[in-house]
């Protein structure tokens, strides 16, 4: 869950960065019916572990990125 206030993610993630290729990527966005219990420098396998836990729903979207 994302507060209002986004500078821990503004100041951290820089998106997506494709090669000089197409190259495809897979958004899933989940609805979760409690917020995740993780600590800085969670490994993915912790955040699939708490998802699951809490999943209601998900639904996902291909998307192919291009180096502009």
């Amino acid at each position: 869950m994302l507060a209002e206030d986004f500078s821990e993610i503004e100041n951290h993630y820089v998106g997506p960065t494709p090669p000089d290729k197409d190259h495809q990527y897979e958004l899933t966005v989940y609805a979760l019916d409690h917020s995740l219990n993780l600590k800085n420098g969670f490994y993915l396998n912790e955040f699939l572990k708490e998802v699951n836990q809490h999943k209601i729903d998900q639904t996902s979207i291909n998307l192919i990125g291009r180096k502009i």
